[in-house]
């Protein structure tokens, strides 16, 4: 069962979850915004969002929601934190927290009186135990999405290497221990969201610099790139980022098919030509409303006959990049990159939940 701890300062309330994978902390100075750290050693201390000249260490606590889901399997907690400057710029966080995963979902509401000029969205600092790490990048093409890590040895890198630098961010940062176990950053599914800046005369950069050590991932979401003199600076407008941190076993567990009592087969699975990918191959996007309403029909034939202690698995067939704005729910843009893997990741963690009131679970497994 988790559960969160509070510990009251003379200015605030410092939140900390602990799990047997992990330990998530909020709101200690010393570690920025958040902090979370593997049982390895691994650790991501977040890096403060800046707008303009104004920095979020100059925001307000002014919104702690904590909230334990009913099972006691999930934690859950709602920030709000406001700039009480000029425009006065506003970051709400909301972090989703289990044994072994920290989903965050960040939204920068920038009033229409703000001029957006420069946005940095702060950034990840990778410490601890990193013996190796491994930078996977967006893909070109749409498609099925290569996911063997590109391992580099910490230690053949020099201080201050510029070790990753794109206007597009890495699907994942991969860091390892060197007793094997990982501490992994996640794009969130939308890709389309951290590239936007190219929508509104603006770019984008990130990267990834070695630093005292550290990895230090840092964000720069917007700059106003004028195209000529005429080009006015954007209003401020309200911008929403989601990415995960995995904290990954030595010896992770793997589950075969003949282990399950049922099993569904993304990669057989029948469902509308407008779930495909836009590669134009057969291949399901995951992230499609018809191929996730798919696979909760099928769970929810699962319910009858679910006993406590049955293992139901899903077979994926990898991951996928798109580029069919329609599964994003914006059809008139035609093309939004995004990839499938957070919202596989979701369909899971959406059917143990349901199954969890039979005593069942439902995991991902390796063959049909």
């Amino acid at each position: 069962m988790l559960d969160w701890t509070f510990e009251k300062t003379a200015d605030d309330v410092l939140y900390t979850a602990e799990t047997a994978c992990a330990v998530f902390r909020m709101d200690q100075p010393e570690y920025g915004s958040f902090s979370y750290e593997t049982a390895s050693g691994l650790k991501a201390c977040s890096l403060f969002a800046q707008f303009g000249d104004f920095s979020e260490s100059l925001a307000l606590r002014s919104r702690r929601k904590p909230h334990v889901s009913e099972n006691g399997e999930e934690l859950s907690l709602d920030t709000e934190n406001p700039i009480p400057f000029g425009a006065e710029p506003k970051v709400a966080r909301t972090f989703r927290c289990d044994e072994s995963t920290l989903a965050v979902s960040t939204t920068f509401s920038m009033r229409h009186s703000f001029k957006m000029q420069s946005i940095f969205a702060g950034g990840l600092e990778f410490s601890g135990a990193i013996s190796k790490f491994a930078i996977q990048s967006v893909p070109e093409q749409a498609g099925v999405i290569d996911n063997t890590p590109a391992w580099q040895a910490l230690s053949d890198t020099t201080e201050e290497a510029v070790l990753f630098d794109s206007a597009v961010p890495p699907l994942r940062l991969i860091t390892a221990a060197a007793d094997g176990s990982t501490l992994t950053f996640e794009l969130g599914e939308d890709i389309w969201r951290w590239i936007n800046a190219r929508r509104i005369s603006g770019t984008s950069r990130y990267t990834v610099t070695r630093k005292e050590g550290k990895l230090v991932f840092a964000w720069q979401l917007y700059t106003f790139t004028p195209e000529n003199e005429e080009t006015p600076m954007p209003d401020g407008r309200d911008w929403r980022l989601h990415y995960r941190l995995l904290a990954g076993t030595a010896v992770p567990e793997t589950v075969k098919a003949a282990d399950c009592k049922a099993v569904f087969d993304l990669c057989k699975a029948k469902v509308q030509s407008s779930a495909l990918l836009s590669d134009g191959s057969k291949t399901i996007c995951f992230s499609a409303a018809p191929a996730l309403n798919v696979f909760k029909k099928w769970v929810r034939q699962q319910f009858a006959g679910a006993q406590e202690g049955d293992i139901f698995g899903l077979k994926v067939c990898g991951d996928h990049l798109c580029l069919n704005a329609a599964h994003m729910d914006r059809a008139k843009l035609k093309e939004l990159p995004h990839w499938d893997a957070p919202a596989i990741a979701e369909a899971i963690r959406w059917a143990a939940r349901q199954l969890a009131k039979y005593g069942a679970r439902l995991v991902p497994v390796q063959e049909a």
